[in-house]
Parts: structure tokens; C-alpha cells; sequence
């Protein structure tokens, strides 16, 4: 703040000797052609400043956003958010024009936070832009750019260049994380299903201990949101993942596929053989779903078992 400070000033400085040495007006008076020029240059410095703090305090004020809507079931911080979302759409708005020129500067972190902000905005004309951010030379440029389309939530978003982030192993798992994240936003949002049939299922295909834990929570997820019962085995092995938040997941996903098959797979979690009891709790939930559901055995395996046609097997 100092250094652009002292720099104004010198600005201010070095226009006033223009006026005082280069006016072609009779001594004691002022160029008006040349003093119009220094008021325009001081403006455009100005206004310059006011865009660059603006940009500091929207990338701070987006962090504390982010970080309210992680723990949004907190009472307190659902209010807090709402009151940080309100000032981001304001003052994104405000800033519209120099956030969308901002989006070609040259400038990582101005493109970032730009992309970011933008998606606080109207999307009408800013999907587009931020969209060709996702494939930026620089990681958090990416990583924001994947906030800003989150943060749209526009269902006719393109997907093929966030698909692309997602399943690139040499990504860095910020940016994938991200890429996961804003996928499930934009399928929340009613993107067609069909949309997303061949990037969650290609995501959760091979070794489940070699793939990210919160990226695998928004794949199942995803997965689950495409009510396919015929996708239930690719949910299978994550039934069994050493991650609680995961296995839970996994049930979820299990339960809105609606595969009744999925009963035998998930009744050994509604024991206490498993030892977290939310995972257990999430089984008799899946299992409630898989009847439609219409019927809750509660934590009773025998009921469960003749419900499905389980007791009969040998």
C-alpha cells in the first residue's frame, strides 16, 4: 500500500512538472489540453489501485467463504456465508468489466482471482472465458477457474475440458479435486444425466487405494445421481474402503441406484462387525432405500435378510 502510494505521488509529481515545464500557454496560466491529459493519466492510476485492492480483498473475503460453506451445517457459519455471499455478488458486479479484462492479464494470480470472482456474476457472459482458464499454464489459475464454473453452476456448461482435468493422472490433485467438485455442482444443478455416464464410472474404474479420498466422495456421489442400477458394481470395492467418509459415500450411492442385489454387499455393515456407527447407520439407510423406502428394519439383520431373500441362500 505504501509503494503504490509513493508511486502515485510521484505520478502526481512528475505531471505537474510537465505542466509547469512543457505548457505552451503564457506564463501563469494552464495548458488546458495538457492539464486534461495529467487529470485523465491521475484517474486511470487511481482507478488502477482501486482495482488492485479490490482484487486482494475479494480473493481474502473468497477464502473465508469457502471456508464457512466446509462447515455450512454450523448454524453460525451458514449466516456467515450467506452475508460473505451477498458482498462477493456486489462487489463482483462492481468490478465486472476489469474482472473480465482481468481474465487475459498477464498476471497469474490477477486471472485467478478474476476467474474466481467471476463467478459470483451474471453468467451470461462470462462462461466462456472462464471456461478456457481450466486449461491455464498455471495450477491455481486452474484451480480458481474450476471455483468460478462451480460457483456458476451453469447446467449448459461444457464438460469435456473439466472431464479432461478429472481423469488426467499427472494432474495435480488440487486441480482434479477441483475439477470433481464443480462436476457434481453443475449435475446438482440439472445437467443432464447422460452427461455425466462416462466420466464417473471411468473415474472409479481400477484401484481404489490409489485414488483420492474427497475426489472419491464426489464421484460416488455423481455416480449415485445417475440412478442406473446397472452401474452397482463399480460401487462395490469402495464398500470395503478403510476411509468411514467413503464407505458412506459408497451406500449412498448404492442406495440411489436402487440395485436390490446391492442388500447382500451391504448387510455385513449394518453388524457391529463394523465399527463406525454413521457407516452403520448409512446401511440401514441404503437398505431403506433399496424397498423404495417403505420399509426400516432398523438394525435388524434377520428382517433384512428375509426382506431380501437373503435366509433362503445357502
Amino acid at each position: 500500500m505504501v509503494a503504490k502510494r509513493a508511486a502515485s505521488s510521484v505520478l502526481f509529481i512528475a505531471g505537474s512538472l510537465a505542466l509547469a515545464g512543457c505548457s505552451s500557454a503564457p506564463a501563469g496560466q494552464r495548458d488546458p489540453v495538457i492539464e486534461q491529459e495529467f487529470l485523465r493519466e491521475r484517474k486511470e492510476a487511481e482507478q488502477k489501485e482501486e482495482f488492485s485492492l479490490a482484487l486482494i480483498h475479494l480473493d481474502q473475503v473468497m477464502f473465508e467463504y469457502q471456508e464457512r460453506i466446509r462447515r455450512s451445517e454450523n448454524e453460525k457459519a451458514a449466516r456467515e456465508s450467506e452475508a460473505l455471499l451477498k458482498w462477493l455478488e456486489n462487489t463482483a458486479a462492481k468490478y465486472k468489466p476489469e474482472l473480465i479484462a482481468a481474465l487475459s492479464s498477464d498476471q497469474a494470480r490477477q486471472r485467478g482471482i478474476a476467474a474466481a470472482a467471476l463467478g459470483f456474476t451474471d453468467h451470461s457472459d462470462v462462461l466462456a472465458p472462464i471456461l478456457n482458464l481450466v486449461d491455464d499454464k498455471d495450477l491455481l489459475v486452474r484451480v480458481n477457474a474450476c471455483f468460478g464454473l462451480a460457483q456458476l453452476a451453469d447446467p449448459s456448461t461444457p464438460l469435456a475440458r473439466l472431464n479432461a482435468r478429472l481423469l488426467d493422472e499427472t494432474e495435480d490433485v488440487r486441480v482434479r479435486q477441483s475439477a470433481s467438485w464443480t462436476l457434481i455442482r453443475i449435475q446438482l444443478a440439472g445437467a443432464p444425466a447422460k452427461n455425466f455416464a462416462g466420466v464417473w464410472p471411468k473415474y472409479l474404474e481400477g484401484d481404489p487405494s490409489k485414488k483420492d479420498p474427497l475426489i472419491l466422495i464426489h464421484a460416488l456421489r455423481g455416480l449415485g445421481l445417475l440412478r442406473d442400477p446397472g452401474l452397482y458394481k463399480i460401487v462395490v470395492p469402495y464398500l470395503h474402503h478403510p476411509r468411514p467418509k467413503v464407505r458412506l459415500a459408497a451406500l449412498v450411492c448404492a442406495g440411489r441406484l436402487g440395485n436390490r442385489d446391492a442388500a447382500a454387499d451391504i448387510l455385513p455393515m449394518l453388524s457391529t462387525s463394523e465399527l463406525n456407527p454413521n457407516v452403520r447407520l448409512y446401511a440401514r439407510k441404503a437398505l431403506k432405500a433399496l424397498t423404495g423406502n417403505r420399509v426400516d428394519n432398523e438394525f435388524d439383520v434377520e428382517l433384512w435378510k428375509r426382506q431380501f431373500g437373503l435366509d433362503k441362500r445357502k
